[in-house]
């Protein structure tokens, strides 16, 4: 008995002393969307979606005819992914992962590049800056159609969606 009295009372030592000398911890903050996320979906982005371009990267459909124009910027990419007739070409900047779909098919190709990002927003804010979409699948997939560009929003979680922007051959 004096034996389990004595087991106990060293194991409360151990933990109050390990407690008190062992530093408090600190809180995480949890990013928010609008951290998660470096695109804000904004009047200027707007724009330059309905042109082909994502702001700020040189993902611009009106001038990228190969891989080789990207990669003039950007160097490599951080990982590709080959399915067969497509390659996809990822490249994470500033913490923000951009996918580049090639399509390498040469029959009944619709488009030859997209891009992909993800965007922190609402689906209340896409409709309030991109109007009422052409075609609406469920609530989770938005596509507008300007200037030869196909712009489709497809919901990802609460608050980030997935941006696909390509042009039509």
């Amino acid at each position: 008995m004096k034996l389990a009295k004595f087991i106990v009372l060293l194991c409360l030592t151990n933990l109050l002393l390990g407690a008190c000398s062992s530093k408090p911890m600190e809180k995480k903050e949890e990013p928010s969307s609008s951290k998660k996320s470096g695109f804000i979906l904004n009047n200027k982005m707007v724009d330059g979606l309905k042109q082909g371009k994502i702001l700020d990267t040189p993902l611009d459909l009106s001038k990228v005819s190969t891989m080789a124009d990207i990669e003039k910027v950007w160097g490599k990419p951080d990982e590709a992914i080959d399915h067969q007739d497509l390659q996809d070409y990822i490249y994470i900047k500033n913490g923000q992962r951009m996918m580049i779909t090639e399509n390498i098919e040469e029959e009944q190709v619709q488009y030859k590049f997209s891009f992909s990002i993800s965007i922190a927003t609402t689906r209340d804010e896409i409709l309030k800056k991109m109007g009422k979409p052409k075609d609406v699948h469920a609530t989770t997939i938005l596509q507008y159609y300007y200037n030869g560009y196909k712009i489709q929003f497809e919901k990802n979680d609460k608050n980030n969606w997935l941006v696909y922007l390509a042009k039509s051959i």
